[in-house]
């Protein structure tokens, strides 16, 4: 395991949000052209993970008594969990090829505009999953005028902020 701010220099780390923010823009990108999937969604997620020196969330690696090459359950369900910027890219290259998997549940996890742009490249194109489930999801959207809301920030006009955002 390559050793980094969120590792403890070489034992793999606990995922914990944030501990992915040292990441470069397009590492996981990057390690995803030298990627070979096996078609299976969580042994790939780990693999891909350990490549772009991610570290991995707990809710897409492999159970721990697992045995290698085991068939996948067709549902994958993420209840309340928060999630990074890091795991949605890994996913958005790991499902296209996830052959057993059939839906994705996600309640609850507070996904961003962001995070479903990634899911929804990994599900564009030719890919098992047919069903998406997103429930209790609320959308922060991005405000048409950042510099706005950037200039009202500094100044500190926080109720001219909430203006703009009802």
């Amino acid at each position: 395991s390559e050793a980094g701010p969120g590792n403890g220099g070489g034992v793999p780390g606990l995922w914990h949000y944030g501990v992915n923010d040292f990441l470069e823009e397009d590492a996981v990108a990057n390690a995803a052209r030298e990627f070979k999937p096996t078609g299976r969604l969580r042994e790939d997620f780990a693999t891909l993970c350990r490549s772009a020196g991610v570290v991995p969330h707990s809710a897409f690696l492999p159970a721990r008594n697992a045995a290698v090459g085991a068939p996948e359950a067709p549902t994958l369900s993420v209840q309340s969990l928060l999630l990074d910027q890091a795991t949605s890219q890994v996913l958005r290259h790991v499902l296209p090829t996830a052959a057993g998997v059939r839906e994705l549940r996600f309640s609850g996890c507070r996904l961003d505009v962001e995070q479903l742009g990634s899911l929804k490249q990994g599900l564009s194109g030719d890919t098992t999953v047919t069903t998406l489930h997103l429930d209790w999801n609320p959308l922060d959207l991005p405000h048409e005028d950042p510099a706005e809301v950037k200039r009202l920030g500094a100044e500190g006009k926080v109720e001219e902020l909430d203006k703009l955002e009802s």
